[in-house]
């Protein structure tokens, strides 16, 4: 069996490494990122 990950968005986040980044999500409150669809995935 092969299981093949293909890439469907990217995730931009303020944090660059994982030291200083909150285990829980009240950890980062007021923290914003961003999620970018590919084009092909995306529904309008």
């Amino acid at each position: 069996m092969q299981i093949i990950f293909e890439q469907i968005g990217t995730i931009y986040s303020p944090f660059k490494t994982k030291e200083g980044m909150p285990i829980q999500p009240s950890g980062a409150n007021g923290v914003k990122g961003k999620i970018v669809l590919e084009k092909n995935i995306r529904k309008v």
